[in-house]
């Protein structure tokens, strides 16, 4: 027989399968019975406990993590107290930094912050106070000692207190300072026709003051037409203030005194003061009054000559010598 079905043979249709019929076996529910409930109990208890347990366990660990927190947080905060008294505040901010790490907020731990920005504040005003009393009190000790006051300036860049904006300001003033020059103030009745020289140099003064001295000791010499010379004198100049010139005691200048003698060639002494004089001669600045001289010469006999000087006009005195 053939394999292949027969064309006149009628096959029954099959519908889509969805149109098939399909029988559904009906769900069974399961119910405890009442046997089964005190197993169900004991389960549910069992489950609850676990979970309460499990809370528990959470809760001790919790707390243990929190009392640690809180122990490092004490101990952070108390080193930080102990590193502000001992003035070490850089290192007590680490400290509550790494506290308020811990716990954000923390009433304690911004309480210690604010102390340590209080305590900079306060030092940092304590200091600007001492930095500006050192400078003033330097630039004070300038006005008489400008040597002083460098080293005064020397100290404030040593001092570890000061910041480094004050050494640099005390560093300006000292190079400043350094390269100061002194000056001479004269009285406020100075002469105009007074002539004042320094160091052998003759200086004008203008408004009474003779700058561009340097510090040290200078040589003075003052002299004025008509009037005694001033000694020589030497003064020392230390300071920014202008140094002021010794009173002057101007006194007019004496009479001349012409001295002649025959022969000639003796000397001429005052007293029991060789003049160093050698005749004829003249002798300059002589007081009013009764004047003396003697006249000695090799060979002749000492001869005494004397005059009275008056308004200090010129005397002209003459000794004939008598030979041995």
């Amino acid at each position: 027989m053939p394999s292949f079905p027969n064309p006149h043979q009628k096959i029954p249709r099959q519908g889509p399968p969805s149109a098939r019929t399909t029988q559904v076996k009906p769900q069974q529910i399961y119910i405890p019975s009442q046997k089964d409930t005190p197993k169900l109990l004991w389960i549910v208890l069992a489950i609850i406990a676990v979970a309460a347990a499990g809370l528990v366990f959470w809760r001790v660990n919790l707390q243990n993590k929190l009392d640690e927190k809180e122990q490092q947080i004490v101990a952070l905060l108390t080193s930080a107290d102990q590193l502000i008294v001992g003035n070490h505040d850089d290192e007590a901010e680490v400290a509550a930094h790494q506290a308020l790490a811990l716990l954000p907020e923390d009433p304690r731990c911004l309480a210690m912050m604010e102390r340590i920005s209080t305590k900079r504040g306060m030092l940092k005003k304590l200091q600007t106070e001492a930095f500006e009393g050192a400078l003033a009190a330097a630039n004070q000790i300038a006005k008489s000692d400008i040597a002083a006051a460098l080293d005064a300036f020397g100290e404030i860049a040593k001092d570890p207190t000061f910041t480094t904006e004050a050494k640099q300001i005390a560093a300006v003033q000292s190079r400043a300072l350094n390269g100061t020059i002194c000056s001479l103030r004269l009285p406020a009745d100075w002469p105009m026709e007074a002539v004042v020289n320094i160091d052998g140099t003759d200086r004008t003064p203008k408004d009474l003051i003779i700058g561009g001295l340097t510090r040290g000791k200078h040589k003075i010499s003052i002299t004025r037409y008509a009037f005694r010379k001033i000694p020589e004198m030497e003064l020392e100049f230390r300071g920014l203030d202008s140094l002021r010139l010794p009173t002057i005691v101007w006194r007019p200048a004496g009479a001349k005194v012409f001295v002649t003698s025959v022969p000639p060639g003796a000397a001429v002494w005052k007293g029991e003061t060789d003049t160093g004089k050698v005749t004829p001669c003249t002798l300059e600045d002589m007081d009013d009054g009764v004047l003396e001289l003697v006249i000695k010469l090799a060979n002749y006999e000492d001869t005494t000559v004397s005059g009275v000087i008056r308004e200090r006009s010129p005397l002209k005195l003459t000794g004939k010598l008598t030979p041995k």
